[in-house]
């Protein structure tokens, strides 16, 4: 007995020199109250697009990408199972039969040998070592289920820009057309003044070089155009050469989309910085682990086996032990203090990395709505220019019909609308791109399935 208290007064002795881990700092600890779920509305429904609909609830199932990340999530559970074991005694069984044989002086026999046995083996938790590393393989689960989230955010917004890009390249095609065939008519028109004495060879060589610089224009859109196809193809896990099959339509009325109101204190159910968040507990986690293994190990064992050379006799003898063991550091020149240190520098790298991503979040927040606000004033002037460009096409229409006005007029103020109009779509385009990118940084609005899960 007196040898049991001694033991337990050594133990009561290092727990007196335990040493805690400092904690993280307040504004770090509040986090978590502050932490809901995200909006379940699905961002991309603002465009009002059914195309883009449903490219990404096909995408959304099928890519490959994804069915990967969440194979890391299972990962990641079987990994939090596998933690806790170790807060629990295990048990292990054994059966054995043996079979001997003797052969002297011409005698001859053989014996059969029967045995059964259970060892238990547990680990007392005194320092909360087992505990600590269970809650960070807890976190690190935690964390994996906000990075599918973080790469759904991120592979939608990518859907986005790459369906918006095929459409944007789709409608330039249009224009460009169009362009092509009023510098036609132009050259047409030049060609027959050329004839009468009232144009140029200089005028007829420039609206040819205005022919083939919209030329080069198509020939780069529809290369642009194949590019987006391909990356759409990829994303919805299909060949790269496959056909899109969409029912294509006019580039959407960006201008309309209505800016989300912001709270910059929303950017920490961003799943990125939420990730950040739980790698932090867990490092902080295995930082108190670290500090536990400096201190003495309790170990309990139980052992009870059975032999003998008959199975009905088996179950007759046993034999049983139960065993204590303590094992404590002495030397380890500096190993585990060196642990600790670079565990606690670790938990502090994290930290920093932590509120560097808030930060660059708000910045990114803040830069794209003051695009957007930007870009929505420069279409605006875009469609004042379009409305004055317009009346122009109906005056010169006018006066051609009544043959006051030469036709190569209403030609050009008609080409002057087209080009306005290309403007307004590749501002519309870098409009919804803002968008994308805006609601990309606030990662809010997007929540998988629950038949997905």
């Amino acid at each position: 007995m007196a040898k049991y208290l001694s033991f337990l007064a050594i133990l009561l002795l290092f727990a007196g020199c335990y040493a805690k881990k400092e904690p993280l700092p307040g504004e770090i600890a509040e986090i978590q109250k502050n932490m809901t779920n995200a909006e379940t509305k699905k961002w991309w429904k603002v465009f009002e697009d059914e195309n883009l609909n449903r490219l990404l609830e096909e995408a959304l199932a099928e890519n490959f990408s994804l069915k990967s990340i969440r194979k890391k999530i299972l990962q990641a559970e079987a990994q939090l199972k596998k933690s806790r074991s170790p807060l629990f005694p295990a048990i292990d069984a054994t059966i054995g039969v043996s079979r001997s044989f003797v052969n002297e002086s011409g005698y001859s026999d053989s014996e059969n040998s029967f045995s059964l046995g259970a060892a238990a083996k547990y680990e007392v938790d005194l320092w909360g070592k087992i505990d600590s590393l269970s809650k960070a393989a807890g976190f690190e689960y935690k964390a994996s289920k906000e990075d599918f989230k973080a790469a759904n955010v991120t592979f939608t917004s990518e859907i986005a820009k790459n369906w918006y890009g095929y459409l944007y390249q789709s409608s330039r095609l249009r224009l460009l057309a169009e362009k092509r065939d009023i510098a036609r008519k132009e050259l047409e028109t030049l060609k027959k003044r050329f004839v009468s004495a009232q144009a140029d060879v200089s005028d007829i060589l420039q609206q040819k070089s205005t022919i083939k610089e919209i030329d080069k224009d198509i020939v780069f859109s529809k290369n642009e155009k194949k590019i987006f196809a391909t990356a759409l193809n990829v994303m919805l896990s299909k060949k790269p050469d496959e056909k899109l099959i969409f029912n294509e339509s006019a580039f959407p009325d960006v201008l309309s989309v209505k800016t989300p109101k912001i709270e910059m204190s929303k950017l920490m159910q961003r799943p990125d910085i939420k990730s950040l968040y739980y790698k932090l507990q867990a490092q902080d986690e295995r930082y108190a682990a670290a500090i536990s293994a400096q201190y003495p190990r309790l170990a309990l064992s139980s052992n009870i086996s059975s032999s003998s050379s008959g199975l009905n006799n088996v179950f007759d003898n046993w034999f049983a032990s139960i065993a204590a063991s303590a094992v404590s550091p002495i030397f380890d020149a500096g190993e585990r203090k060196a642990d600790v240190k670079a565990a606690r520098a670790k938990t502090e790298e994290l930290l920093f990395r932590y509120k560097q991503a808030l930060l660059d979040a708000a910045k990114e927040v803040t830069d794209l709505l003051e695009k957007i606000e930007s870009q929505k004033q420069y279409i605006k002037i875009l469609k004042k220019q379009k409305e004055i460009a317009q009346k122009n096409i109906e005056f010169y229409r006018s006066r051609y019909i009544t043959g006051q006005q030469e036709y190569r007029r209403y030609l050009s103020a008609l080409m002057s609308f087209k080009n306005l109009e290309e403007k307004e779509l590749k501002a519309s385009y870098e409009l919804a791109l803002y968008y994308i990118g805006l609601y990309r940084a606030l990662s809010t609005g997007w929540e998988e399935d629950k038949d997905k899960k």
